[in-house]
């Protein structure tokens, strides 16, 4: 189970949820529980509870999370935990600066979490109580200022302890006395020295973090003690060097990281006595050499890096003693080269990397004996590979040698055995593809020399690679391709030649692939495509063509082609040689065709064959082609065409029936054409058309049935237009579209809503859902906008001249979840109590308008999630709002000239209880002057004042401390019961009994912060005395404190007094009522 804990302002009792009520009956018990952990801190205050399921089976407990509290609270919600056990107890964002007392002593933790808290202390006594069940502690964000050493002698039980974020400077010889403790992180912190013997009492530890602080040296004995250590990081830290005796006594470590320090060498045998390391990582830091005695008796490593230092030397047999090594990463270092025999016998490598050094060659044998290997030369310098660079190196996973200077590879660089799955040579220097050695390459399957000086490919320059799959040779210089270069690659699927300068392509060129699936000429210099340049690709589904100088497409396509992609070519027509000839082959399987900004112009408008044969083309796009006309003699044949993109043409007018019949047409894209004539059944035909886009043009009437047969359209866009009106005096534009779900509207001259302008009929069951009128010219809002709009969840009049909603309007749009009024000019919101706003709106949007007032009652009722009331003229933050933000209502309020006063102190007790950044921080005040400019979120209560003191006790300053009673006792002392209301920093309270008149102090008392009720002994009669429980802060110093906190003795009865006066009233009601009776 998980159980969220947090103060707030809520009833008197808790209730299940529904969801709850219906829940298994394992988790009901849980939630019976859930009235013992709703502690009463007041008559309108109680700790708040939130449940939900999170495993119902097994005894682990509950998962507690405390935010944002002191110390006082928390202890009082912990005292109703005792019952249960509780798995993991997490305390964020606490407001305290020192951990003390024993407000854990009931609770039975397994798991202990602090975080984002800055404490400094922790006392030897807060974790009494747990130290029996606790097993793992963990201390994020603190301010800790020393080791906890007395608080963690109490852990006999705990397993794991990590602290990420102190102020210690020192840990002292055995100052962690845990002798269970088998994990222990202190990272994030100035620590900077470790003492000998520091983990002497911890001997069980096998992992040690100590990354991010800043240690400059590991002293001789410093881990004297931990033989069953296995990991030790002490990465990001400030370490020199490393005495050659300081991991001497680490016997069992497998992995060391040392990374991100500041090493120049290390100690020759200094890993000796670690003959069980399987994990070196001694990356970013300053080392300059490696040499043979430096991996000496580490036959068990597997992960070696060395990355991100200086290393301007291997020696010769370094890694030989690796037998097991499977990662050498050595990038980023100063190496001028691979040198002989670097890389021999590592039967077991997995991963070689040298990128990003200074290397110009490679020697003559640098990788021997390499199997299933990742080998990295990328990013460096090499101009030269000596002949044999490369022996029995079969099967190389990669071989990446890009980003260097290579001209040319020898031949002989690879022996008869050695190969790689993936070759990447792009961004070098290859100007002959012949000097890439692919002849014994049997098993490449990947080869990248795009980036390079590449002129042609030479007849023969594949060989028979069997495996290749995907070559790249685009960003070069081709100009030509020999006849049936690939076509020995009997497995290729993908082939990339953009952005080269190919101009011609020969019916040979690619001869039989039988495998290819996508090729790429894009960004070439294309003119002319021999007819059966494609012929005989027979797998082929994607062609890119785009980017060339195609003046007519004379190839013919293969049958299997998917997609034909040739925009920004210089087409200009699609006919054949002969009038009436298609070139689009009968049998075909072509879904998209794209033709955007080439010259088509109107050729295809009376030419019936131009896309004839396209049975199964679903997507045209024409865009930008200079088209003055609708192509409708060239979209006859299409019978499956779904999407239609015609923007960015001149097609000014649309006649009747302009495209045709094309019954599954889904979209159409008609944006920006300069269209200013539209006829009556334009889109005759288009009975399926989902979507049509009209945005962009220069419409400024569309008469009624020119969308007549548009029965199933959902989205009209008609933005961007200089429309008036959508409707004559009784008919409506809208009236056929019966589907209409969103119409959008923004960006034209329209001055009014009128009756007709959406569609409404009492039997006709429109669906308009979501309306755009933003950006015309709009000065009132009507009755007249709610026909029609019965079904309108959106609707969007921003940027408009409105300065009145007519009373009603809102009201009566009885579905609307979303509205947007924002930038206009009304000086106030018409909604009576009577018709309220719609039950159904969450998001009100009233932003940039003139409002100096708003409908509060109105607002209060409503359900909303958001209201923006930003930038306006309000100056006073009401009640009202403040109660919509405590029940969770966006309310961004910037840009209002606020008077920041006492109206807005629940906003602040809001706002302390919140853990995440809330639109309030942008928030400022204008007036009082002396808070001129200052964050709302950043002003304390008491700065909130008001000229009349509030009646309301939400509006008064909340106390450090409340009395639930005060009485006197029988033998005449005074009882008192408190409760805290406040999220601020308490800790201990302090009872003061003072003469008033004299201003002495007669009696004073410490009481531990887990109480909260006290009784103090029988004092002298006489005087004017009065009692005050004051806070004091978890550092121990007194608080501010209130009025209220103090009550007078004079006027105190007893509490059997009380009790019976209580009696005698109960007495007298029901004498009252039986003599009423």
């Amino acid at each position: 189970m998980r159980v969220v804990l947090r103060e707030e302002s809520v009833g008197e009792t808790a209730q299940p949820s529904p969801a709850a009520q219906n829940s298994s009956p394992v988790v009901c018990c849980i939630l019976c529980f859930q009235y013992a952990v709703s502690l009463s801190f007041g008559r309108h205050s109680r700790l708040k509870t939130n449940f939900t399921s999170k495993r119902c089976s097994g005894d682990d407990g509950l998962r507690v999370v405390c935010e944002l509290s002191g110390l006082a609270p928390m202890a009082a919600a912990f005292s109703n935990l005792a019952a249960q056990p509780v798995e993991r107890l997490t305390i964020r964002k606490g407001r305290f600066t020192s951990l003390f007392g024993l407000g854990l002593r009931p609770l039975k933790v397994t798991e202990l979490k602090i975080e984002d808290t800055p404490f400094k202390v922790m006392e030897g006594d807060f974790l009494e109580g747990v130290n029996n069940t606790l097993t793992m502690l963990t201390l994020n964000g603190t301010k800790l200022e020393a080791f906890p050493t007395k608080a963690f002698e109490l852990l006999g039980e705990t397993k794991t302890l990590k602290i990420e974020g102190h102020a210690v400077h020192s840990l002292a010889a055995s100052s962690i006395p845990m002798p269970a403790l088998e994990m222990l992180t202190f990272a994030d912190g100035p620590l900077s020295d470790l003492a000998p013997d520091t983990f002497a009492l911890s001997k069980k530890l096998k992992h040690l973090e100590l990354q991010r602080n800043a240690l400059m040296e590991l002293k001789r004995g410093v881990f004297k003690g931990l033989r069953d250590l296995e990991s030790l990081v002490l990465s990001h830290n400030n370490l020199l060097k490393v005495d050659s005796t300081a991991l001497a006594d680490l016997p069992k470590l497998s992995t060391l990281n040392l990374s991100h320090n500041a090493l120049t060498e290390l100690p020759r045998g200094g890993f000796a006595r670690n003959t069980l390391l399987k994990h070196l990582d001694m990356s970013h830091n300053n080392l300059k050499k490696l040499d043979a005695n430096t991996f000496r008796g580490l036959r068990f490593l597997r992960r070696l890096y060395f990355s991100d230092n200086m290393i301007e030397e291997v020696g010769r047999g370094a890694f030989s003693s690796l037998t097991r090594i499977g990662t050498i990463d050595l990038a980023r270092n100063k190496l001028t080269k691979v040198d002989f025999q670097m890389f021999a016998g590592l039967r077991y490598a997995e991963k070689l990397d040298v990128s990003e050094n200074q290397i110009t060659e490679i020697q003559k044998r640098a990788f021997v004996e390499l199997y299933l290997v990742v080998v990295n030369i990328s990013h460096n310098v090499i101009s030269s590979i000596e002949p044999g660079s490369f022996e029995n190196c079969a099967n190389m996973t990669v071989l990446d040698m890009s980003h260097n200077l290579l001209t040319t590879i020898p031949k002989s660089a690879f022996d008869a055995v050695s190969y790689a799955a993936n070759f990447f040579l792009q961004y070098n220097q290859i100007t002959d593809f012949s000097t890439i050695p692919l002849a014994n390459m049997t098993g490449l399957q990947t080869l990248n020399v795009s980036y390079n000086a590449l002129t042609n490919i030479p007849r023969n320059g594949f060989p028979k690679l069997f495996e290749l799959r995907s070559v790249d040779l685009s960003h070069n210089k081709l100009t030509s391709i020999s006849n049936a270069v690939f076509q020995p690659l009997f497995s290729l699927r993908n082939l990339d030649l953009s952005f080269n300068s190919l101009g011609k392509l020969s019916s040979a060129v690619f001869g039989a692939l039988p495998s290819l699936l996508d090729l790429d000429l894009t960004h070439n210099a294309l003119t002319e495509v021999g007819r059966g340049a494609f012929a005989r690709l027979s797998s082929i589904r994607n062609i890119y063509l785009g980017y060339n100088k195609i003046s007519k497409i004379g190839f013919q396509l293969p049958p299997a082609l998917s997609v034909l992609s040739m925009p920004h070519n210089e087409l200009e027509t699609l006919s054949g040689h002969t009038e009436g000839e298609s070139i689009w082959p009968t049998m075909n399987a072509l879904l998209e065709l794209d033709f955007d900004d080439n010259k088509l112009g109107d050729s295809l408008a009376d030419d019936s064959s131009a896309l004839a044969n396209l049975l199964t083309l679903r997507s045209l796009r024409l865009n930008r082609n200079g088209l003055t006309r609708p192509p409708r003699a060239a979209l006859g044949p299409l019978t499956s065409l779904q999407y239609v993109f015609l923007e960015g043409n001149n097609i000014q007018s649309l006649p009747k029936g302009a495209f045709g019949r094309l019954p599954i047409v889904f979209e159409i894209q008609l944006a920006n054409n300069n269209m200013n004539n539209i006829s009556v059944k334009a889109f005759e035909g288009f009975l399926q058309l989902l979507k049509l886009n009209l945005s962009y043009n220069d419409l400024t009437q569309i008469p009624n049935g020119a969308f007549e047969s548009l029965v199933s359209l959902r989205n009209l866009d008609l933005s961007h237009n200089r429309i008036e009106k959508l409707d004559n005096k009784s008919h409506g534009l809208l009236d056929d579209c019966l589907s209409l779900e969103k119409i959008n509207l923004s960006h034209n001259n329209i001055g009014f809503v009128t009756r007709p302008m959406f569609p409404s009929n009492p039997y006709i069951p429109y669906k308009l859902r979501e309306v755009d009128l933003s950006h015309n010219a709009i000065p009132v809002l009507t009755m007249d906008l709610t026909w029609g709009t019965k079904k309108v969840q959106v609707l969007d009049v921003s940027h408009n001249l409105i300065n009145e909603i007519r009373p009603g309007v809102i009201g009566n749009l009885t579905s609307l979840r979303h509205f947007d009024v924002s930038y206009n000019e009304l000086e106030e919101l018409a909604v009576t109590k009577k018709e309220g706003f719609p039950d159904n709106l969450t998001v009100l949007n009233l932003q940039h308008n003139q409002f100096e007032s708003l409908p509060l009652q109105e607002l209060l009722s409503a359900n909303l999630s958001k209201l923006d009331v930003s930038n306006n003229k309000l100056k006073e933050f009401s009640e009202e709002l403040s109660y919509m933000v405590e029940n969770g209502t966006e309310v961004d309020f910037y840009g209002n000239p606020l008077e920041c006063n006492c109206l807005l102190r629940p906003v602040v007790r809001w706002l302390l209880g919140q853990s995440e950044p809330t639109p309030w921080n942008t928030v400022t005040c204008v007036t009082p002057n002396f808070l001129q400019g200052r964050s709302v979120s950043n002003v304390p209560e008491d700065k909130l004042t008001c000229l009349k003191p509030p009646k309301q006790q939400r509006l008064r300053i909340t106390p450090d401390v409340a009395y639930r009673s005060v009485n006197k006792a029988k033998d005449g002392g005074i009882k008192m019961i408190w409760y805290v209301p406040t999220r601020q920093d308490i800790g201990n309270f302090q009872i003061i009994v003072r003469d008033k008149d004299t201003q002495d102090d007669i009696f004073e008392k410490e009481v531990p912060y887990t109480m909260r009720s006290d009784t103090i002994p029988p004092l002298p009669s006489g005087g004017n005395l009065q009692v005050c429980v004051l806070a004091k802060d978890s550092e121990g110093q007194l608080r501010l404190w209130r009025d209220s906190q103090c009550r007078s003795l004079k006027s105190l009865t007893s509490s059997a007094e009380s009790l019976g006066k209580l009696h005698f009233a109960l007495f007298m009601a029901t004498l009252t009522a039986t003599w009423i009776f």
